[in-house]
């Protein structure tokens, strides 16, 4: 897979830019079919037709843009994925590539902690998925009724995800007998994905430094482990305001141990960035959670 590689243009007098290139599939032929171009959200804006692999994007205004062929397209190979980052300050550029590869496939079954499963259940109430973590890759699936899965078009390094009847939470993902549910993985065979009714519940109540509750802060539980610091880690969960009470509610976090700390302002993206957690920890509760395991805390909001 062809990392996405920033381009710096140099200042210049024009409004706006165009942007050209060509697309080249992983067997040295011209791609075939469209490319979009989108911001750094990716967040398509412009679609353009490839003639003979090339395109050309026009009134370009300044700023980050992402230029993607995407997989679910005709081309010579199929199902092949590529993508450059360019950051726009006024000039045009030509000759921009974008160099796809063959887009991976994730293989596995859905298991029960308690073995078997139970009667109850039917496979296609599991809906599957996989958010990728480069890009805007996703793919989805229904299981099938042996419980196993197919994710196919990851288009880059992808964490799965499941979702389903109420009571039932994702516990672990296994790969070769090794936990891999929080390993971006773009193709793998013989995937474990383990579902449990063992809940884990943090609760409890925000108050000031002289005892009065406050509402409508946040609340940000991380773990110890810094391998974890990671965006969309199922180690990181952050309340979005405590209600009237003071109170707050989180669920869902694996075993482990934990800061917990009180936190004004605080938005939900920001909670994997290092610099933001690492001067939480002073202030933070420690916490140690069991499978299945519930604790209450009483937490006070610093005031500096």
């Amino acid at each position: 897979m062809n990392d996405a590689q920033p381009v710096a243009l140099a200042p210049g007098e024009e409004v706006s830019a165009h942007l050209s290139g060509h697309v080249v599939s992983s067997d040295g032929s011209l791609g075939q079919g469209h490319v979009v171009l989108g911001d750094s959200n990716h967040q398509a804006r412009f679609r353009e037709e490839l003639s003979d692999g090339k395109f050309t994007f026009w009134n370009i205004r300044p700023g980050e843009h992402v230029i993607e062929k995407p997989i679910d397209d005709a081309g010579l190979p199929q199902g092949e994925y590529g993508s450059v980052s360019v950051t726009v300050f006024g000039e045009s550029i030509s000759d921009l590539v974008v160099a796809t590869a063959t887009a991976g496939t994730l293989r596995g079954h859905v298991v029960f902690d308690t073995g078997t499963p139970p009667l109850d259940l039917k496979a296609e109430d599991f809906p599957i998925s996989a958010f990728g973590t480069e890009n805007s890759s996703f793919a989805y699936s229904d299981l099938k009724d042996d419980w196993s899965f197919t994710l196919e078009g990851i288009a880059s390094p992808s964490k799965i995800r499941i979702s389903g009847r109420d009571g039932w939470f994702l516990k672990q993902v296994l790969l070769g007998g090794v936990e891999v549910e929080d390993t971006p993985l773009q193709a793998a065979d013989d995937l474990h994905v383990v579902l449990t009714q063992k809940v884990t519940t943090v609760s409890g109540v925000v108050v000031d430094d002289i005892g009065v509750v406050v509402m409508n802060c946040s609340v940000v539980i991380f773990p110890e482990d810094r391998r974890h610091w990671t965006p969309g880690n199922r180690f990181i969960s952050v309340t979005h305001r405590t209600d009237h009470l003071g109170r707050f509610r989180i669920t869902e976090l694996p075993p482990g141990r934990y800061f917990v700390a009180a936190v004004d302002g605080l938005g939900p993206r920001y909670v994997a960035d290092a610099d933001l957690l690492t001067p939480l920890i002073t202030s933070a509760s420690r916490l140690t959670l069991g499978e299945g395991e519930s604790k209450t805390l009483n937490l006070t909001l610093p005031i500096f």
